[in-house]
């Protein structure tokens, strides 16, 4: 949904910049720093523009071959959605689990799992936009259980939203069809890439290790 235009890495002084977030620079400096590695700085210019039409509809407008990830249900819709979500959480052994180790939960592998928020804040994009399309998509729990989940996930995307506040400035422009102002959504934006932080995540994919519980079986405490 955006155009990759350059890209830098990012010092640790422009990570603190950017969160401020102690629990963050934790996990990046542990240990074997985890996840630095996997930070990377990049200029995307974002796609998904409005518009109208001669007739005055409103429409998106979207790069050749661009990636769907909205519009009507499909297959292709959900491949896309999937594709973003193929990893949940990751595993973490030996010095790379060092800033982790007795606040997460610990497998009988002596892998520690770990969740990255920013995916879940996906998930929880894509269980909006599943909501949207009852008609499409079935509810996989009770209505009380769904909607619950549902209301977790609008407040939970809001937080992000809201802690994370891009500052990026939208340029206006005059929409001579309409006779009205129209903000420019093509903007360039400082991103994290996106890519290289879920390819850290596969190689240490949260599915390739058992959970250390099963149904019956008593949950351990952080390890």
């Amino acid at each position: 949904m955006y155009e990759r235009v350059s890209q830098e890495s990012e010092s640790l002084d422009e990570e603190k910049q950017s969160t401020g977030l102690p629990e963050t620079l934790g996990f990046l400096r542990g240990g074997t720093k985890p996840l630095r590695s996997a930070i990377e700085i990049e200029k995307y210019r974002f796609s998904g523009n409005l518009d109208f039409d001669a007739n005055g509809t409103l429409f998106i407008t979207e790069p050749p071959n661009a990636v769907n990830y909205v519009g009507e249900p499909s297959k292709e819709i959900d491949r896309a959605w999937r594709a973003l979500l193929e990893v949940d959480g990751v595993d973490l052994i030996g010095a790379e689990a060092s800033s982790v180790q007795g606040k997460t939960l610990k497998k009988d592998s002596g892998h520690y799992l770990v969740g990255i928020d920013g995916f879940h804040q996906i998930h929880c994009l894509n269980m909006i936009r599943r909501a949207l399309r009852p008609d499409y998509y079935p509810m996989n729990d009770p209505e009380p259980v769904f909607k619950t989940h549902i209301n977790h996930c609008v407040d939970y995307v809001r937080q992000a939203l809201m802690c994370n506040i891009d500052v990026t400035p939208l340029l206006v422009t005059w929409n001579e069809r309409m006779n009205r102002p129209m903000p420019n959504f093509q903007a360039l934006h400082t991103c994290r890439n996106f890519a290289k932080v879920k390819s850290w995540m596969m190689k240490r994919n949260g599915l390739n290790h058992p959970l250390p519980f099963a149904p019956g079986r008593p949950r351990p405490a952080p390890g």
